[in-house]
């Protein structure tokens, strides 16, 4: 899988396998997306959130349709990939 940032580190490539697993499951119809519908389902029943109505559009965003890029590129870019051992 050609990825953007790409993937070089052993961490790199684990943190990759969890994003896989995820979107798998996420993925109901197991059409390569995850659809609002999906996100609802997996907000609420999973993790438990009563209201996804902000986990939505801050996962969303302007995107109705989250492939495994999309997850990857905003975990490279996350506060939480870049925490130190401090952190």
């Amino acid at each position: 899988m050609s990825l953007s940032p790409p993937c070089f580190t052993e961490e790199d490539r684990f943190s990759l396998e969890a994003l896989q697993t995820i979107h798998k499951q996420m993925d109901d119809d197991k059409d390569g997306g995850i659809e609002v519908e999906e996100s609802d389902e997996f907000i609420r029943e999973d993790m438990k959130y009563k209201d996804a109505t902000n986990k939505h559009s801050h996962l969303h965003r302007e995107d109705k349709h989250i492939t495994i890029e999309d997850l990857w590129k905003r975990w490279k870019t996350s506060e939480v990939h870049n925490w130190t051992l401090e952190d």
